[in-house]
């Protein structure tokens, strides 16, 4: 009969697991250069797992059963993977712009930057998003978020309103829903 593990111990399993990753696509980047051929789908596995680091970092950050220093340390390493996961999406677009999956890159970019409070420095990104591929289904999400952006940053419904509209020309993806709800709310 096979023993479950402990939260604690799942949790070690999952963080050492992480580590593994993230130590198999630098040996990978090592090992095959950074060609935009072949780089881009590592740099941003590592962007992802980076990031996959600062959510578990973020709930050390918030454990109360832990003392202080714990939680402080936590919150240190979240920043620093979160600054991780920028680099490693930033080095894609900067060194393979025309990645066929760079739309992507550039709105994960973004919202990672914007979930690190920056969001003005997010929306640089998913302006370059919906500029440059406004053919790809990511720029429905780049609309919204450039949409929330003026709405939960800069307190400017007319502007949301007019970003969540254009979310219109791309009735089929997941976002849009969303965009039609939030345009309620700029009516309130």
């Amino acid at each position: 009969m096979t023993q479950l593990l402990d939260p604690g111990q799942l949790e070690a399993v999952l963080a050492s697991r992480l580590d593994e990753e993230v130590q198999l696509s630098l040996q990978l980047i090592e090992l095959n250069g950074e060609s935009c051929e072949s780089a881009p789908p590592v740099l941003f596995r590592l962007g992802d797992l980076y990031w996959e680091k600062s959510k578990r970092s973020f709930f050390v950050q918030n454990d109360m059963k832990l003392s202080e220093e714990a939680r402080r340390a936590g919150a240190n390493a979240m920043r620093a993977y979160q600054d991780e996961t920028v680099k490693w999406y930033r080095r894609i677009v900067e060194q393979c712009p025309s990645y066929e999956k760079i739309p992507k890159v550039l709105y994960y970019l973004g919202r990672t930057l914007t979930e690190m409070d920056r969001a003005a420095d997010g929306a640089v990104f998913f302006k370059q998003l919906i500029q440059n591929h406004p053919e790809s289904d990511w720029a429905a999400s780049g609309w919204f978020m450039i949409g929330e952006f003026f709405f939960n940053v800069e307190a400017d419904v007319e502007q949301a309103m007019r970003a969540y509209e254009r979310v219109h020309a791309y009735e089929t993806t997941r976002v849009y829903p969303f965009a039609v709800y939030k345009e309620g709310w700029c009516h309130i």
